[in-house]
């Protein structure tokens, strides 16, 4: 049960809802602006970044409230974002120590390409094998 501080978290969601839409909306903004694709991701993703190390940084001492740091970390940023969400975990793992916070970003790194891959391939094997009609196998 959460203490009196802490809302419940399903208390949290409309800020997550909330910070999510206008996350999502800039990030479109900034990409129909530049189309710069990949380049703009990167901008976008080192953006979040110390947007998201900014935000907790203030939050963090000024002791927001959990609705406010969800909803503008989790949820606007983590929309923009999930670059930040990798970076802020990979600090605070860095805080116990260098290994820990290697082998997370080694795993999330290989896990990602490795998923990307068979996402792919399943993908295309799944489109190969259907009819034209667009149904499912």
């Amino acid at each position: 049960m959460a203490s009196p501080e802490t809302p419940p978290p399903l208390s949290l969601l409309p800020a997550v809802f909330a910070g999510g839409a206008l996350g999502a909306l800039a990030r479109s903004a900034l990409s129909l602006a530049a189309d710069l694709s990949p380049w703009m991701t990167l901008v976008e993703n080192t953006l979040g970044c110390l947007l998201l190390a900014l935000l907790l940084g203030v939050l963090q001492v000024r002791h927001a409230p959990a609705w406010l740091v969800t909803g503008l970390g989790a949820g606007l940023l983590g929309s923009f974002t999930s670059m930040s969400a990798l970076a802020a975990d990979a600090w605070l793992l860095a805080g116990h120590g260098a290994a820990p916070a290697a082998i997370y970003l080694v795993a999330t790194v290989t896990g990602g390409l490795l998923a990307a891959g068979a996402g792919v391939h399943l993908g295309r094997r799944i489109a190969s094998s259907s009819p034209a009609t667009g149904e499912a196998p």
